[in-house]
């Protein structure tokens, strides 16, 4: 699937995140040895899952398969726009409604979202290095502005 081909990059940059973050990279070795599985429904092609394991130092991040037989410490499922809801906004309303499900130990999966969370990128500053503060300010707004635009309309 052609999600697959993000995985490298996704890992990278959180990798990244980590060696420059010191709560990520705490939180990185307090999971060292855990895992969580996400399955994302309803996409056209049906269901497609990747599989975030925790390291010494950083994540690795590969598709998960029927095949997998070592179980995952948490998994979680739900469709993109609930998933992204529940990681980026509002983590109670897609949980209540029931819209995302979980197995496993949440505590985990709530400290994995913690590290994502810590290791993700700038990406204003670093936008900023490219067209200046105030063109990278107004676009950074114009994003935030669309993306509770589409969350409003979902």
């Amino acid at each position: 699937m052609i999600l697959n081909a993000f995985l490298p990059p996704a890992a990278a940059m959180l990798n990244r995140g980590i060696r420059n973050s010191a709560d990520a990279a705490g939180l990185c070795a307090e999971l060292a040895g855990r895992s969580l599985v996400t399955r994302i429904d309803g996409l056209p092609s049906g269901s497609w899952a990747m599989r975030i394991s925790a390291a010494e130092g950083h994540l690795e991040i590969l598709p998960e398969g029927p095949e997998s037989v070592e179980p995952a410490d948490a998994s979680i499922s739900g469709t993109p726009m609930e998933l992204r809801r529940l990681m980026f906004s509002d983590r109670e309303a897609p949980i209540r409604s029931g819209r995302v499900s979980f197995s496993g130990d949440i505590e985990i999966a709530e400290r994995f979202r913690g590290l994502i969370m810590a290791a993700r990128p700038d990406l204003e500053r670093r936008l900023a290095e490219w067209v200046g503060e105030p063109a990278a300010f107004q676009l950074a707004n114009l994003a935030r502005d669309a993306r509770e635009w589409a969350l409003d309309s979902a």
